[in-house]
């Protein structure tokens, strides 16, 4: 995740924080579940 972005938006910074984690989450578990069927 950018961090520099976010620090810009200081008023929003916790939604954007959390909403930035759970992004990262996901992309991070569909990046998984992707490899996974690949190797099979």
């Amino acid at each position: 995740c950018s961090w520099n972005l976010l620090r810009r938006h200081g008023r929003v910074i916790g939604l954007a924080e959390e909403w930035c984690i759970t992004f990262c989450l996901e992309l991070k578990y569909m990046l998984t579940a992707a490899s996974l069927r690949i190797d099979e």
